[in-house]
């Protein structure tokens, strides 16, 4: 596992954002370990292993003009989400992802779904698009 706010996790957390932005799912698949997970609480779904994750990823449509900006969660490298708002120029909070990684690559991808946790982390609720 890379040193935490190491330039080796640096490195990791830029490219998953990268390939998030761009909805490359090849590049997505080849971050995560083979027993990767997702996970979105409360929810109980989870999804194993890189393909199943991509699946949910494609279905969901979670990849189209995405913001993140960085922070850390428990420790950990997180992500804090923005989706674009239809009816305005802006982008909106939506919640945090928390990175868990394992050497070069992602384990778990826990994703926290609630809009007012940005701004506990000291972050906007909205964004301008442009």
């Amino acid at each position: 596992m890379p040193v935490p706010k190491s330039p080796a996790e640096a490195a990791i957390v830029d490219r998953f954002v990268s390939a998030f932005e761009r909805f490359d799912l090849d590049e997505l698949v080849a971050l995560l370990t083979d027993d990767a997970r997702l996970t979105i609480p409360p929810e109980p779904a989870e999804h194993r292993g890189p393909q199943p994750i991509a699946g949910f990823l494609l279905e969901s449509h979670l990849g189209q003009d995405l913001k993140f900006l960085p922070t850390r969660a428990n420790g950990q490298p997180a992500l804090v989400l923005y989706l674009p708002d239809p009816g305005a120029p802006i982008w909106r909070a939506c919640g945090l992802i928390v990175l868990t990684l394992r050497g070069n690559q992602i384990h778990a991808l826990t994703r926290f779904a609630d809009p007012g946790l940005p701004a506990r982390f000291g972050f906007p609720r909205t964004l301008p698009r442009g």
